[in-house]
């Protein structure tokens, strides 16, 4: 009988073939590769935090570096492609984790039987990765975790950190405010292209590509929109000219892209815009034209649309940032009426809007706020998008959530609703 977390399983050894024939294939397209760990320090054993393995492109320059708190230490090395897969071979087939000048260190815990593709400027759980590339990663058991201490001492040589946890977030980059589990992340780019910037302008979508390793001309788009619950399909789009555009006969409210080998056929990256997010994150531009922003108001409020004449009753507005931030994210309306009147509204230090959303609401969120002429009135944007680290609440007033066009207070019920979808979604912490 097998110990868990001990010895590797069939599928983990598929999972690992898999990936250090990715390493393999790509391996031309390299430079070194970036190991940056966290250690707790016991005596003089090493047990894992957490660790992220990154490939880089050819050309890339980094350093290595070490800084070693007494009971906490953080170290980037630097490895050749060859090299990691021997390091990858070691975690899954000896549960030992070998990494030069350091010693080995047995590991009890398990690698994920599936490797997850992530496009360029996309997130899996806490990873963000600007080129397209795939994502697996080796979670590490309880018994063999290396907790990050909750006091750092100040030294001169380091950054000053209040705990551990937040040294460790920082150094390896990741895209999240709370550390909870212990793993060895392992990232394998694809720098062949990818795309750019997808923008939406009026009727039009336009999508900018970038190559490093293959010719434009032998590279295709395909489009997908949606608008008013029609589809719109186009065809294969040359990217000879460095960007392709597809036209439908009114403003998307959705669009998807894909850009791929043209010989053979291989999907290369993507990316999707929906317009109710409230953030459209990196790499999306959105030019908003008249006609969309007063078709949205025409249609009133509704689950992603909130109007507010002023910021005269401030609670209220950051009742609807939670209810945003805990449902499926929404755009406020500064300026508009309740029956869709445009009266305008600036607030010409937008840092009071976000030193008033960082006063009462928690965890932080960090809207984009933006200005748009209507019948040459000005009124402000607030773009909320939906929070990755539900239940967010008013500090003053409790959880909201948004139920059609109004705000009400989380039940019980709605509570235990994000409680399990954050469980059952939270990818990078299973």
């Amino acid at each position: 009988m097998q110990a868990e977390g001990v010895i590797a399983n069939e599928q983990e050894l598929a999972t690992l073939k898999q990936l250090t024939c990715l390493v393999e294939e790509r391996s031309k397209y390299y430079g070194k590769a970036i190991l940056k760990f966290g250690f707790l320090r016991e005596k003089e054993a090493l047990k894992v935090s957490a660790g992220i393995i990154i490939f880089t492109p050819k050309g890339h320059e980094m350093k290595e570096e070490k800084r070693d708190y007494g009971s906490f230490v953080l170290i980037t090395k630097l490895l050749e492609p060859t090299e990691v897969c021997v390091l990858l071979e070691e975690i899954v087939e000896k549960r030992t984790l070998s990494i030069p000048d350091l010693p080995s260190i047995q590991l009890k815990g398990r690698l994920d039987q599936t490797i997850h593709f992530i496009p360029s400027m996309g997130q899996y759980g806490c990873i963000r990765s600007e080129w397209p590339g795939n994502y697996c990663k080796f979670d590490i058991q309880q018994e063999s975790r290396g907790y990050p201490p909750r006091d750092l001492p100040a030294k001169l040589e380091y950054p000053l950190y209040p705990h551990g946890e937040k040294a460790l977030i920082d150094f390896l980059e990741l895209k999240t405010q709370y550390f909870t589990e212990s793993f060895i992340a392992i990232l394998v780019p694809d720098y062949r292209s990818r795309i750019r910037n997808l923008t939406i302008a009026g009727k039009k979508v336009r999508t900018d590509i970038e190559s490093r390793e293959v010719s434009l001309k032998d590279l295709v788009t395909k489009f997908y929109c949606e608008a008013d619950s029609r589809s719109y399909h186009s065809e294969n789009i040359s990217c000879e000219k460095g960007y392709a555009e597809f036209e439908i006969d009114r403003e998307p409210t959705r669009v998807l892209v894909h850009l791929l080998d043209s010989a053979s056929g291989e999907d290369l990256d993507n990316r999707m815009f929906d317009y109710r997010w409230g953030d459209y994150g990196e790499g999306i531009t959105i030019e908003r034209s008249e006609m969309e922003v007063r078709e949205i108001i025409r249609r009133g409020e509704n689950e992603n649309v909130e109007f507010k004449r002023d910021l005269t009753s401030p609670d209220d507005f950051l009742d609807t940032i939670v209810a945003f931030s805990n449902s499926s994210g929404g755009t406020i309306f500064l300026g508009v009426d309740d029956d869709t009147g445009i009266l305008g509204f600036v607030e010409k230090d937008k840092d009071r809007i976000t030193n008033l959303i960082a006063s009462n609401i928690e965890p932080t969120m960090q809207p984009r706020i933006s200005t748009f002429a209507l019948s040459e009135k000005l009124i402000t944007l607030i773009s909320i998008p939906e929070g990755n680290d539900k239940p967010y609440s008013h500090r003053e007033r409790g959880v909201y959530v948004r139920k059609g066009a109004t705000d009400r207070h989380a039940t019980r019920i709605d509570l235990d609703a994000i409680y399990s979808k954050r469980q059952s979604t939270s990818s990078f912490y299973r």
